[in-house]
């Protein structure tokens, strides 16, 4: 393991010598940090100490442009987060994504793991002391995919495809479901097929969503299960299908999940996690400066909208760093760098262009709100805007339950205030400067994403774009 620690030091003290931008960094974290981790993955158990160094190291290296924290470098792009993966979660995708080869494969170790399972059905493991005691390395993988398969069916979407038979929350008085408990049916190979495979949709009924009675289950799969060993079944699944409502989308099955040829890496770390209500928009709270200074109660969901902007891939990479550093209220204006470089003012130096020297200091509130030249810029463009539609930077920063512009609109917006602050020090034709950049911007975005510019073409005017 500190062979891997040490190729990881070394890959992370190659790149910070090189000025990498946010989504360059974790670009690069992606493809060469992970990478270390997956040529061990499915040989080799590591502690959670291991995990925390690597994380660790992974925080340190974003950190040295922008304090992101720990927990918002590891949160989903959904989440306003930078979208790594928990080191932990990554290495038990890579060894379920290995057991999956099992199938194909004759090795030992593949063939340890098809003996470790039943007969009846492929994708349940019982028992792995034997598999502990001779391929300890095979009882990890096995492991590894039980922890997905538990995680998996916690999600409501995939409650109907649970097993009813040696699961471990199926338990009645204590005891998990064999087939060994229901003495009564024929011990047929059709019926102990059916019985390693039952599920819970099979108790309910399509339509109305109930538990079907003893009579009609055993006359729609021809059984003869007695009165005891019914409600025993009942009474088991009772948590989980209370949980069961049923719908007519489709999900992919965990057979199908498994047994796909494609690489499922990604899928594997989302259903790692159990399900949690509203986790989406639980966290999202602005920075007390943005609040304090434009006095609004914030609401998470277009706040949410708000960290989001920056995860579009399409967007320039300088433009999605600064719009991160945006939402985290760190890009420096001229109130900022004058505490370190005096020599440079603190005062809005586009307002001198406009008429008499207002003096006013160059925050947040002022260069996007305030300032008279950005009001005329905005002005201009918004003679290009249709008449259904006004670009006002406030609805980027003030997120209230009021505010309902779309995900493209926060684009736009974003871009103006980028081309904003990147020109807002130039001496010569600024305003011209400034607006020939939103629009290569806007253009430039419109021939990459053909959504953006069905969505633009709306906004602007025919001619702009």
């Amino acid at each position: 393991m500190q062979i891997c620690l040490d190729k990881i030091e070394s890959i992370i003290e190659f790149w910070k010598k090189c000025y990498l931008t946010i989504p360059g960094k974790v670009s690069i974290l992606k493809t060469f940090v992970y990478s270390q981790l997956s040529y061990f993955a499915p040989s080799i158990k590591f502690d959670s100490n291991f995990c925390a160094e690597v994380e660790k190291k992974i925080v340190k290296f974003i950190g040295t442009s922008i304090n992101a924290g720990h927990d918002k470098c590891f949160q989903c792009t959904d989440m306003g987060g930078l979208g790594l993966f928990k080191v932990e979660d990554y290495i038990t995708s890579i060894k379920v994504s290995f057991f999956k080869r099992h199938f194909n494969s004759n090795d030992t170790w593949a063939t340890s793991i098809k003996e470790s399972s039943l007969t009846y059905n492929e994708l349940i493991f019982p028992d792995l002391s034997h598999l502990e005691k001779y391929y300890p390395c095979s009882a990890e993988l096995v492991k590894s995919y039980n922890l997905f398969k538990d995680s998996f069916f916690t999600h409501p979407e995939n409650l109907k495809e649970n097993h009813l038979l040696h699961n471990q929350e199926v338990k009645d008085r204590g005891l998990v479901l064999i087939p060994e408990s229901f003495a009564e049916l024929n011990p047929s190979i059709e019926v102990s097929n059916f019985l390693h495979n039952l599920k819970i949709s099979h108790l309910i009924d399509a339509e109305t969503g109930n538990p079907l009675n003893r009579i009609q289950f055993n006359q729609k799969f021809d059984l003869n299960f007695q009165a005891n060993s019914y409600s025993k079944i009942l009474r088991a699944s009772y948590n989980i299908r209370k949980k069961y409502s049923p719908s007519d989308v489709k999900q992919p099955t965990l057979k199908s999940y498994i047994k796909s040829k494609k690489k499922m890496s990604k899928t594997f770390r989302k259903f790692l996690k159990p399900a949690k209500k509203l986790e989406k928009i639980t966290s999202f709270k602005p920075t007390k400066t943005r609040v304090n200074k434009m006095n609004f109660v914030c609401d998470k969901i277009p706040e949410s909208a708000m960290y989001k902007v920056w995860c579009n891939s399409k967007i320039p990479n300088e433009i999605r760093n600064f719009l991160y550093k945006l939402s985290q209220n760190s890009n420096k204006l001229n109130v900022h760098i004058n505490k370190f470089k005096p020599l440079v003012s603190p005062l809005c130096s586009s307002c001198s262009s406009t008429g008499p020297q207002l003096n006013q200091i160059e925050d947040m509130v002022h260069i996007y709100l305030q300032c008279p030249f950005v009001h005329e810029i905005i002005a201009e463009i918004n003679n290009d805007v249709n008449a259904a539609f006004s670009i006002d930077i406030k609805n980027y920063f003030v997120n209230t339950t009021d505010n309902k512009i779309s995900a493209t609109e926060r684009i736009i917006i974003g871009i103006l205030i980028y081309s904003l602050t990147l020109h807002r020090n130039k001496v010569n034709d600024k305003k011209n400067l400034i607006k020939d950049s939103f629009k290569n911007y806007i253009k430039n975005l419109s021939w990459i994403d053909k959504h953006f510019k069905l969505r633009s073409e709306m906004i602007f005017n025919p001619y702009f774009i």
